[in-house]
């Protein structure tokens, strides 16, 4: 009994009309390849809606080999250091390990925006050997809500070029890491797994979100469990980052999903920390920072120029708390909490504030009454 309907059917040959391999049809609908590839020539779901040039299509794309899928190259090297980080950082993202049935090994992908073609670009760059194909396409279906918030599928028929994936090649160094990152199909995180600079960055530009005017920082980890979010949460404090679990509904399935947040004592330490990786225009928002401000920074309408300019008018009365509010722009009883030391302290200086009367210099009034006795 087939897994699938003629629904499904027709979008998979539709799909590889706009690009997708039977290799990569196959692991997206768990089929076997086989079963793709009779598919597509009509041999099975014969009323789906195919070209009349289909065999003249199948024949030209396997001539330019543009359908031959990512099988394993012979003798390619260990994978290197930076490629193992930037293989772990992906896994906590948006990075995969897939493996088709009836092939061996597995193959490392990963699917982005077209508009950050670049970063997989670098991808391809580093892992340079092992790197096969970045396959751009054209999505024909995206995710929405319904009115009740329900998760739908909704046509896109504007044709353009909305995403892009990397992939490599198969190969039994990348299985190895495939059987230690999945479970039963299910990506997990090992238990002695160990962080660097270079994983936490290629983990944040994928699965991170800079929230930097309130100066916090989220990684999405709705995927993991809560101990194994926990143990990340460890993982990044060994780097003074500091973080607490909040939970987010999703809307899938109505469960609550745990997330990582960066506190914003922490902010600096991580911004710094992924910034030395930052190499492509797309993600400058990743790293977009705020430096810390007081309270009094943020909402005060008031520079620092401002506030002695009204400390002046008050010690020399020439202007009351209306005219400075008139002149300021603000409410007068702002100015009078400025001048009586309720707002602004760290501004007061050595001004002498005694029954809402402001002084000069406090430490010059005390010697003048010494040297008087």
């Amino acid at each position: 009994m087939s897994t699938i309907n003629q629904f499904v059917a027709q979008e998979i040959i539709e799909k590889y009309l706009y690009g997708k391999s039977t290799y990569e049809l196959a692991d997206e609908y768990n089929l076997w390849q086989t079963t793709i590839c009779n598919l597509i020539a009509g041999r099975s779901w014969p009323n789906c809606k195919r070209p009349e040039n289909i065999k003249d299509i199948i024949y030209q794309r396997k001539k330019k080999g543009l359908d031959c899928g990512i099988k394993k190259p012979k003798n390619l090297p260990p994978l290197t250091n930076i490629q193992i980080e930037i293989l772990i950082g992906s896994l906590l993202g948006d990075g995969n390990l897939s493996k088709i049935h009836g092939q061996g090994n597995c193959s490392f992908n990963k699917t982005q925006k077209f508009e950050r073609k670049e970063y997989l670009e670098w991808h391809s760059k580093i892992f340079d050997k092992y790197s096969a194909q970045i396959q751009e396409s054209i999505q024909k279906t995206y995710l929405t809500n319904d009115q009740n918030g329900k998760i739908i599928h909704n046509k896109c028929d504007d044709g353009k070029l909305n995403s892009c994936r990397f992939y490599t090649f198969r190969h039994p160094n990348l299985t190895f890491y495939r059987n230690k990152w999945y479970k039963e199909n299910k990506k997990i995180i090992p238990m002695d797994l160990e962080l660097t600079p270079l994983i936490i960055a290629v983990w944040f530009f994928d699965d991170g979100c800079n929230c930097y005017r309130n100066r916090t920082a989220h990684f999405c980890t709705q995927s993991f469990t809560i101990k194994e979010v926990s143990f990340l949460q460890e993982k990044l404090a060994k780097f003074k980052i500091q973080s607490k679990i909040i939970f987010v509904k999703s809307k899938y399935n109505g469960r609550e999903m745990p997330m990582i947040k960066i506190t914003k004592e922490s902010y600096d330490n991580l911004i710094n920390l992924i910034k030395p990786f930052m190499l492509w225009d797309c993600f400058k928002h990743k790293i977009k920072f705020r430096k810390a401000k007081k309270h009094f920074e943020i909402h005060s309408s008031l520079t620092e120029e401002q506030v002695y300019e009204i400390f002046n008018y008050r010690i020399k009365k020439e202007k009351t708390y209306k005219e400075l509010g008139r002149m300021y722009n603000m409410h007068p009883n702002s100015i009078q909490a400025i001048c009586l030391g309720k707002n602004w302290k760290h501004l007061k200086g050595n001004i002498y504030i005694k029954e809402g009367i402001i002084h000069e210099d406090i430490s010059r009034i005390s010697n003048t009454q010494n040297q008087a006795r």
